[in-house]
């Protein structure tokens, strides 16, 4: 199962890259869905850094681990995780558009478990939904005004 969404966001490449390759960073957007986010490695926001992330899913908390499986600054990150029988993957891919950035999200899930290939089909509308909604957030949350001290 793969879903992608886009938009053009009001805000240079390199903000929304490093909000988007950073789960630390890109959990402020996130407010009220993200509750905790662990870093398990020390290198930053690079290929290979892992987080232990705590989340709401509906009224349950979930925790998974993500892994950074690419990272090319400025232009694609994507991470990985095990859970619910599928391995996920998701993956940014940014591209300059004037002094704005164009956003492409794309969600796959590769069933691993029968249980899972079944759970998928029937989580491909939720799924859309959810990604249309992650966009959203980190378009508003970018195009809100920086604060300089």
């Amino acid at each position: 199962m793969e879903v992608t969404k886009s938009c053009t966001i009001d805000a240079p490449v390199d903000r929304v890259f490093k909000l988007v390759s950073d789960v630390t960073a890109m959990s402020k957007a996130f407010p009220e869905s993200v509750l905790k986010i662990e870093e398990l490695t020390e290198n930053g926001p690079e290929l290979g850094a892992r987080y232990r992330e705590h989340r709401m899913l509906g009224k349950k908390e979930d925790v998974i681990e993500l892994e950074t499986t690419a990272y090319v600054e400025n232009e694609y990150v994507a991470m990985e995780t095990l859970a619910g029988g599928s391995i996920w993957r998701t993956g940014w891919t940014l591209a300059p558009h004037g002094q704005n950035t164009h956003l492409s999200l794309t969600m796959q899930a590769e069933p691993q478990a029968f249980y899972a290939r079944i759970m998928n089909f029937f989580m491909k509308s939720a799924l859309n939904k959810g990604a249309q909604e992650e966009l959203d957030k980190l378009k508003s949350f970018c195009e809100k005004p920086v604060i300089k001290n």
